[in-house]
């Protein structure tokens, strides 16, 4: 944990209980996902917006700012890309069952040509086998 946590940051753990996995099997769990959010970065990437949309819950939410349908927000990550292609670093996944599966993920993006990128942290819930958005944060 040490390695993925931020320098300053203090991660808090609250639940009934907690059941420790190993080392295999948390990345075969992270695998699956793994493959979504890149599915996610490849469609920003090509400008589809249509591919984009379905990694959106209908409720997600960007920093306190809803949107009504996701369509703002499909369109403002689009623009964004302008079709460059974006390398992930530093990825780090916490990952969580109670009565979701939930996956937070902590990443930074850094555009083709670009030096510098900013962080981001996505909220993801697994809906019938497909992981989905409902919120995210930019951190800078």
């Amino acid at each position: 944990m040490l390695r993925k946590v931020q320098i300053g940051a203090t991660p808090v753990v609250t639940a009934r209980s907690l059941q420790w996995i190993s080392q295999p099997q948390a990345e075969k769990d992270a695998q699956s996902f793994t493959s979504a959010i890149n599915a996610w970065k490849d469609a920003r990437t090509q400008g589809n917006e249509a591919q984009l949309k379905k990694f959106y819950l209908p409720d997600f939410q960007r920093q306190a700012k809803k949107s009504a349908d996701g369509i703002s927000i499909v369109r403002d990550e689009v623009e964004y890309a302008q079709g460059r292609r974006i390398q992930l670093k530093d990825v780090s996944y916490l990952h969580w069952r109670d009565s979701e599966d939930t996956m937070v993920a902590t990443f930074g993006e850094v555009f083709e040509g670009e030096r510098s990128g900013r962080m981001r942290r996505q909220y993801w819930l697994r809906q019938g086998g497909e992981w989905k958005l409902f919120h995210e944060e930019i951190l800078g």
